[in-house]
């Protein structure tokens, strides 16, 4: 009950744009603030919830009883993609997590997106599946922004293990599918400036990639459906956070095509979060793995591997492929594993 509370209030705040409408500096008075709202509120019941977030840290009252900011929810005036993440888990991050009885009646395995509990959250009333994460958000202009921003606040905070992760020295051509806009092949090609990488993703990505006037000369972008078969030779094939947003049999797909284009000697590169034996390491990054995991299952009926899922469904796609090594670089919550096509 009490992390219910505590998350349930500090949501209600953030969709009713609370921290936007209270000044950066200074504060405003409750009878003022109610009336920037969107939504009525009694002004009374929103000094209640703010009464209470504020012992936890989100928003605050200066000695007259007008409310300011407290340093976490001025994210929302001063810092635009952590708000944009912060809006997108009030809407997507806690709404699907009281859908999750209910889609393991429909789908015991946790496989089926269709019937997962963002599909179950975001169905037809009276529907038994729902439409996908990634449709949900294409009808949905403003927390498919969100999601954005939150992905580039998620992104800029870890490529930066990505250089030091692998030896880029013994690769001379990359392919990084499923890359974006190139953020993280800048990174391993400004650090090792002979390799010629290939960033492949979908064509409104890569148009706007295209746009952009920093783009690096060893770096060229396609576009490329990771569900059809690879139509580059290169040295090795970078997945990069892209296996945990799908299910096993999609992730087996996505390998396969992959594996088309593999020749004796490339490597096939995935990072990803493993997932720890219970008790293996610290708690606190044991609980922040599983916590992604269940947070994988909920958005897209997917999920974290441990390093025996992620060998198996690898090698279970190609027999040619021998399992080299996991590394995880200090600070980072995702590790590389590498394979070699025999």
């Amino acid at each position: 009950m009490t992390q219910a509370v505590d998350i349930g209030t500090i949501q209600t705040l953030i969709r009713l744009e609370v921290p936007d409408q209270v000044p950066l500096t200074g504060s405003i008075p409750y009878d003022a603030l109610v009336k920037k709202l969107k939504t009525p509120v009694d002004p009374e019941l929103l000094q209640r919830l703010i009464r209470f977030t504020r012992l936890v840290g989100f928003l605050d009252e200066d000695a007259e009883g007008a409310v300011k900011h407290s340093p976490m929810s001025a994210i929302f005036v001063n810092d635009p993609d952590t708000a944009g993440q912060a809006r997108f888990m009030a809407d997507f991050g806690i709404r699907p997590c009281s859908f999750i009885y209910e889609s393991i009646k429909l789908d015991p395995s946790g496989e089926a997106a269709r019937q997962g509990p963002l599909a179950l959250m975001a169905r037809e009333p009276g529907a038994r599946e729902g439409p996908t994460f990634f449709e949900v958000l294409e009808k949905d202009p403003v927390n498919r922004k969100r999601w954005h921003d939150g992905m580039a606040v998620h992104n800029d905070s870890m490529v930066r293990h990505v250089a030091g992760a692998y030896d880029w020295g013994t690769v001379q051509s990359l392919v990084d599918i499923g890359g974006s806009e190139g953020h993280v092949a800048a990174v391993i090609v400004n650090a090792f400036p002979h390799i010629q990488i290939t960033v492949q993703d979908r064509p409104e990505i890569i148009e706007k990639a295209r746009q952009r006037g920093d783009r690096h000369p060893n770096i060229i972008f396609e576009e490329h459906d990771f569900f059809t078969p690879q139509p580059r030779i290169a040295d090795a094939y970078f997945l990069r956070l892209i296996l945990h947003d799908w299910n096993d049999a999609d992730c087996t797909r996505i390998v396969r095509q992959i594996s088309s284009a593999l020749r004796p000697g490339a490597r096939l590169l995935i990072m990803d979060a493993v997932l720890p034996e219970p008790g293996e390491g610290s708690l606190q990054s044991e609980r922040r793995l599983r916590r992604s995991d269940i947070g994988m299952y909920t958005l897209f009926s997917a999920k974290e591997r441990s390093l025996a899922q992620m060998r198996r469904l690898v090698e279970d796609c190609d027999s040619r492929l021998r399992f080299e090594k996991l590394y995880t670089p200090p600070g980072s919550h995702a590790s590389m594993l590498s394979w070699i096509c025999e």
